[in-house]
């Protein structure tokens, strides 16, 4: 294995996950958009076919496996259970604050109206509950979302992605750079930019991919809608404009305004 190999740019790592998403899009026109057991079901076959062949780059590459297996080898250090407790709870926290964030912004742009007509877009409790409950919804939140996705994500993000991006720009960074892009491939920008920042620093204090894989791996779990996702939008708010709804969501932020800036101080001078 070269040198070159072993140390792939951050920009080489950043354009295989990039083309991993482009693929993706033909796959769903011309292929998954024919399955129609899979439609049905609401069976996320275009992401459970990125991963999978993320998982095949990842294993099936001998140098790339060895690296992986070796980030993996790393266990949780003893003592730091609590840690990975704290850093699960200020994801779900984050979570909160960036629907707070959102909705902070809707208001001050456009007022209660604007407010009013987001609100009355979002489904239903009983129509969300289904669809957490049917066959996709568990596929998605629990099975690529706790234990697949994490993995996967994990390795190419914090394992690689982070790890080239710190060595040509500092820690910092690499962080703040790793995390926008992992935003960009996420839906829910916000949250998975606040998120990536999370994994980063209890990676760096662990010294442990074990670490950031279980807190991923947790919080996903932890949003599907029968467990804490339904409490993310207040009922009560449902077509209204009035922001005293949110205050649990805005509370959240100033939480994260305070606690994610002193977890990241804390986590700077680790190696």
């Amino acid at each position: 294995m070269s040198n070159e190999a072993h140390r792939a740019g951050g920009f080489q790592i950043a354009f295989l996950i990039v083309a991993l998403l482009f693929l993706a899009a033909p796959a769903e026109k011309y292929f998954f958009s024919q399955w129609t057991w899979a439609q049905e079901h609401a069976i996320p076959v275009t992401r459970l076919a990125i991963f999978i062949v993320a998982a095949a780059v990842l294993f099936g590459v001998p140098w790339v496996r060895r690296r992986c297996l070796r980030l993996l080898a790393a266990p949780i250090p003893a003592g730091r259970g609590r840690e990975v407790a704290g850093a699960v709870m200020l994801n779900i926290t984050a979570a909160f604050a960036a629907v707070g964030a959102t909705v902070l912004l809707i208001w001050l742009v456009g007022g209660e109206p604007a407010l009013a007509r987001r609100e009355g877009n979002e489904a239903k409790a009983a129509q969300q509950l289904q669809e957490a409950l049917a066959l996709g919804g568990v596929l998605t939140s629990i099975v690529l979302g706790g234990f697949i996705g994490p993995v996967i994500e994990e390795i190419l993000f914090r394992g690689f992605l982070l790890s080239a991006w710190s060595r040509q720009w500092g820690w910092l960074r690499g962080a703040i750079a790793t995390s926008v892009l992992f935003a960009a491939v996420h839906p829910n920008h916000f949250s998975q930019f606040f998120a990536s920042l999370i994994y980063i620093c209890v990676y760096r204090r662990t010294g442990s991919l074990r670490a950031p894989i279980v807190v991923h791996g947790l919080f996903n779990m932890s949003l599907w809608y029968p467990l804490v996702g339904q409490f993310l939008f207040p009922a009560a708010a449902r077509g209204t404009g009035e922001l005293s709804y949110w205050w649990f969501n805005l509370l959240c932020l100033a939480i994260l305004a305070i606690a994610l800036p002193m977890y990241m101080r804390i986590s700077r001078d680790e190696p």
